[in-house]
């Protein structure tokens, strides 16, 4: 006499419906994962830009000195922020030399920061005047000058009537995106000549 036990487990067509299901859920999930994904970067990279540019004015109103050793001096024209169009980084430095001129040269160098993930600068604006329009540029400075902080982006001091009211830096996930077009995979930073960030 055969004796059939009685065998508990997984037919093969609930397995092909798990199967199923978990292919429907990750079609759904990746492209959204992804979404995320590129939005977490270009939020991260907007409180990265910003939180530099404020370290940067800090740094005019303390004692940090460039340079290492006997030789190390408080920079005279203070600390700023080199930016270029279509680069996944910025240079931190030091306006070095008797006569400082708010510009990157390059041995004031102090430190690169590397934007997260796959970001990219994809375009640089200064607004002439309080009520010109924005204009582009390949690369800007920004520069908080001693001893109270001035702003001077792109050479110009604050206090000179026309010029550079507003720096807009905005970035992309892609170095292929075109910010007009689809706005959505693009964030920005606008930094006024009074020290305001937006």
């Amino acid at each position: 006499m055969v004796y059939i036990k009685n065998q508990k487990g997984v037919s093969l067509l609930e397995l092909l419906v798990v199967i199923a299901i978990i292919g429907i859920m990750s079609l759904i999930m990746i492209p959204q994962y992804s979404k995320y994904k590129q939005s977490k970067s270009l939020a991260l990279a907007k409180t990265q830009i910003t939180n530099d540019i404020r370290t940067v004015q800090n740094y005019t109103f303390t004692t940090l000195k460039f340079g290492t050793g006997p030789g190390a001096n408080f920079p005279k024209g203070g600390y700023g922020i080199h930016f270029d169009k279509d680069s996944s980084s910025y240079i931190i430095f030091a306006d070095m030399g008797n006569n400082p001129n708010q510009t990157y040269d390059g041995g004031e160098f102090f430190e690169e920061a590397a934007l997260p993930g796959d970001v990219e600068i994809k375009n640089l604006e200064k607004r002439q005047g309080s009520t010109g329009a924005f204009t582009p540029v390949n690369n800007i400075d920004f520069v908080a000058a001693p001893p109270y902080g001035a702003i001077f982006i792109d050479k110009i001091d604050p206090t000179t009537p026309g010029g550079p009211e507003e720096l807009k830096i905005t970035f992309a996930n892609n170095g292929s995106v075109n910010c007009t077009a689809t706005p959505e995979n693009c964030d920005s930073v606008t930094l006024s000549s009074s020290g305001f960030i937006q």
